[in-house]
């Protein structure tokens, strides 16, 4: 046999399918009322479950994967009418989520994640046509971002640094074929440029004074990871995040 249909009531309740021609069955579907519910894979074949695909209305909602084969799910993804909206992940298998990624028609426009690992998000990464655009760290893990670098065709164009936790930007440096050739500075914090550097190679090959000069670009204050991790999240209620992560167990699932 490779397929075993349930029935409860006269309506199929349960589907499990040998689909891979071992013998033993790795794909399992739960229905209720003749719906499809939830839907369990063993990927590996090793005869644990590695996948948990979650569905309302016929349509896939949440989905849950071992990737280490703990038997423990350590990514989650939700969708929303059929289109991948977020992904969170425990990268590093330490029991918690250090990588969150956010989608807008399917296509990936976020990414924050605990580069450190110390438990804390640090780190962003914002996408245009799926290629990194722009990223902000939290390089002295205040909470609060203080390092913008901006990227053009996959190099590092220029960045903006706030020197004093002040949240607004005091160092501009611009960068040519991925090497800095400039660097203004707002040293007396007031948000206008009045040093200048220039660079070669690496090293400063001049510099000038400037008269309280407008920064050549438009400047943003910083703001705080939690800000962004709540942005990210927010189309998923902490009600289902939080809730989903049990329901395997809840349901009565062979994990």
């Amino acid at each position: 046999m490779d397929r075993v249909v349930y029935f409860q009531d006269g309506k199929i309740a349960r589907i499990e399918e040998d689909t891979s021609g071992t013998g033993k069955m790795d794909s399992l579907s739960y229905f209720q009322d003749g719906q499809l519910v939830r839907k369990e894979i063993d990927r590996k074949h090793t005869g644990k479950i590695d996948l948990w695909g979650y569905y309302q209305n016929d349509q896939l909602v949440r989905q849950e994967e071992d990737l280490n084969g703990d038997g423990k799910a350590d990514r989650f993804l939700y969708f929303q009418t059929g289109q991948l909206i977020l992904r969170e992940e425990d990268s590093q298998s330490q029991g918690r989520i250090d990588l969150i990624e956010s989608f807008s028609q399917g296509k990936l426009t976020k990414r924050l994640r605990d580069g450190q690992g110390k438990g804390k998000f640090d780190t962003l990464y914002l996408f245009k046509d799926e290629k990194l655009a722009q990223e902000e760290r939290d390089t002295d893990g205040d909470g609060f971002f203080d390092l913008r670098i901006f990227y053009e065709n996959g190099a590092i164009a220029r960045q903006e640094a706030d020197t004093n936790k002040d949240r607004r930007v005091d160092v501009w440096v611009t960068f040519k074929d991925g090497k800095q050739v400039q660097q203004d500075e707002d040293q007396n914090f007031n948000g206008k440029v009045d040093a200048r550097y220039f660079f070669k190679d690496g090293q400063v090959a001049g510099q000038e004074q400037v008269a309280e000069a407008e920064p050549s670009t438009p400047v943003l204050p910083f703001g705080s990871v939690q800000d962004e991790l709540t942005s990210m999240t927010a189309p998923i209620s902490p009600r289902e995040r939080a809730g989903q992560r049990v329901a395997t167990k809840a349901t009565g699932g062979k994990k």
